[in-house]
């Protein structure tokens, strides 16, 4: 029995697949452009066992990194063949002073942008007396 058949209307062609070449050549630019901006980690960590099953590693993430919950696959690779897998939930947060200050804004944003503009002002009444015509 023959599969199902798609009618398409009026419109514009599908666009025809991307050569392998050039699917090639974009993902060499891409990595090399996100590995000057620090996105893409061009090195390898080492994993140390520290059991059976828990291992631990160090990976390096970029400062401007979205906050969220991201889901990480982790393979157990043996002679080059996958063995097992496991995805886990890696939480990304802002710790520290950057993460008070974000909390605080998103609580109480109208007297976090009154802060702001007062800063701003004050700021600008007290670098004004260099350029002040005497």
């Amino acid at each position: 029995m023959p599969g199902p058949q798609y009618f398409r209307g009026p419109g514009p062609a599908a666009p025809a697949p991307a050569p392998s070449v050039v699917v090639d050549t974009f993902r060499a630019a891409l990595e090399h452009t996100q590995q000057q901006a620090g996105l893409f980690a061009n090195r390898f960590g080492k994993v140390d066992f520290l059991g059976e099953r828990l291992f631990r590693t160090t990976i390096a993430f970029p400062s401007n990194v979205p906050t969220g919950t991201y889901l990480v696959e982790v393979f157990l690779v043996r002679d080059k063949d996958v063995v097992s897998g496991q995805t886990t939930p890696l939480v990304v947060s802002k710790v520290g002073v950057d993460a008070a200050v974000f909390e605080y804004a998103s609580r109480q944003p109208g007297f976090y942008g009154a802060i702001a503009v007062l800063t701003a002002v004050v700021a600008g009444w007290l670098a004004s007396p260099p350029f002040r015509g005497a």
